[in-house]
């Protein structure tokens, strides 16, 4: 049991009557030094911290309990204890499980955080898989706008395509049309150098 230590106030230590209930789980006993009040400032507000592990804590009165220099420095002023109570308790179920089958109240304080740490990662699990769904919604969106895109730019490059066979028929038909009148201008050349040189003859004839 824990070593009770009176104040001035004949004041009794806050944490005294739960030490052998949480001694496994790192709650040091009382010690001699400096007592204080559990109602100051800084020591009420650490002490609150602790209600959620040490249950019997919220029905004690602030009021008309101190707290000795061991649970000073333990609860107020070193962070340690609170940072790794949790898995105190979850190494001494493991290293010392007949000790929590007999303080039951160890195991409902620790199934109680570790409900609501499960609580916590499902809705966790529950917020990202909403935002996946919507992830999924507006990519599903992006991709049906990037298929009419590419929908739509196979149409008008099929659409060019068949501008430019339009194009290079008509070209076909101009280098027809060309060739065409180039032979006709060539030979109507020829009868004209033809006639020429026909005429040139007779009148050279004529001449002489």
């Amino acid at each position: 049991s824990g070593h009770q230590k009176e104040t001035a106030a004949d004041h009794s230590c806050i944490f005294a009557g739960l030490v052998s209930i949480y001694n496994e789980v790192g709650l040091s006993f009382c010690g001699e030094g400096k007592w204080r009040n559990a109602n100051g400032p800084l020591a009420a507000k650490r002490i609150k911290l602790y209600y959620n592990y040490f249950p019997e804590l919220a029905n004690l009165s602030l009021d008309t309990h101190s707290i000795c220099s061991i649970h000073y420095n333990q609860i107020v002023i070193n962070n340690q204890f609170y940072e790794h109570l949790v898995g105190s308790v979850q190494e001494s179920q493991t290293s010392n499980f007949d000790t929590v089958e007999d303080n039951p109240r160890i195991n409902i304080t620790d199934s109680m955080n570790q409900l609501g740490s499960i609580q916590q990662f499902l809705e966790l699990v529950r917020q990202e898989n909403y935002q996946k769904s919507q992830l999924i919604t507006e990519l599903n969106g992006q991709i049906e706008l990037m298929q009419q895109y590419i929908d739509e730019q196979q149409n008008e490059i099929e659409e060019l395509k068949n501008k430019l066979q339009r194009a290079y028929n008509n070209m076909a038909e101009v280098q027809d049309l060309y060739d065409e009148q180039r032979k006709q201008n060539e030979a109507l050349i020829e009868q004209w150098i033809s006639r020429f040189s026909s005429q040139q003859k007779q009148n050279w004839y004529k001449v002489f």
